[in-house]
């Protein structure tokens, strides 16, 4: 992490934790991503993507080839299957930063609940945390404008709604 040159953290997706079934959706996902990485074909790739949105059906076709372009590397999938088993242990890191932290989350995120993000939150000292509903593990693309007003209110110190 890099407490001396950031001014301020947003963190949204995934804290490694066994509460609240954390344990499940990781798995779920590491599954669908071998799958996706093993065998790398459209289908593989959107069976993943969709299952990390809360609505599957704005998944966008480009999203899909330009995530089966990546996939399709060898160098990706090296380290995608090496970084499977990785631990983190962020719930232990996070409160270390040096930094504000913003922890933008969303009620329907299969990787990592929700209240998993809040617990976290309220062990760091002058963090803020935001839940938006509608939206699975990537609101840049279900809420993006949304996830855009909250981050530049939290960058720029405007800390209203």
């Amino acid at each position: 992490m890099w407490p001396t040159e950031t001014t301020a953290c947003g963190i949204r997706g995934g804290i490694p934790s066994n509460e609240h079934g954390y344990v499940s959706g990781q798995n779920r996902l590491q599954e669908l991503t071998r799958d996706a990485t093993g065998t790398s074909t459209k289908e593989t790739i959107r069976k993943r993507m969709e299952w990390l949105f809360h609505d599957p059906k704005i998944l966008p076709d480009e999203l899909v080839d330009i995530r089966l372009k990546i996939y399709s590397n060898p160098a990706t999938q090296e380290v995608l299957h090496t970084q499977d088993r990785k631990v983190y242990n962020l719930i232990e890191k996070i409160p270390k930063l040096q930094a504000p932290i913003l922890f933008f989350w969303t009620t329907h995120n299969p990787t990592c609940p929700w209240p998993v993000a809040d617990k976290v939150h309220q062990s760091v000292l002058g963090s803020r945390f935001v839940l938006v509903d509608k939206s699975g593990h990537w609101p840049q693309y279900e809420v993006l404008l949304a996830l855009v007003v909250r981050k530049s209110r939290f960058q720029f110190g405007i800390h209203q709604g």
